[in-house]
């Protein structure tokens, strides 16, 4: 594994985590919808992570 590609996926990791716990901040506290809007934001988060990977991953 190439440098760049690590670092792409370390830096795609740590936005994904930071930009799912936003969202959870906002649904439990802001928003105070239900538990199965978390659910699904969950999914939605690691279905965009994969599909961004995939699709803008660095090739060799």
């Amino acid at each position: 594994m190439l440098k760049r590609q690590f670092k792409f996926i370390i830096a795609l990791c740590l936005i994904a985590v930071l930009v799912w716990i936003l969202g959870e901040v906002l649904i439990a506290l802001v928003f105070d919808w239900s538990g199965t809007v978390s659910w699904i934001w969950a999914g939605l988060m690691l279905v965009g992570t994969c599909v961004f990977s995939v699709w803008k991953c660095p090739r060799e």
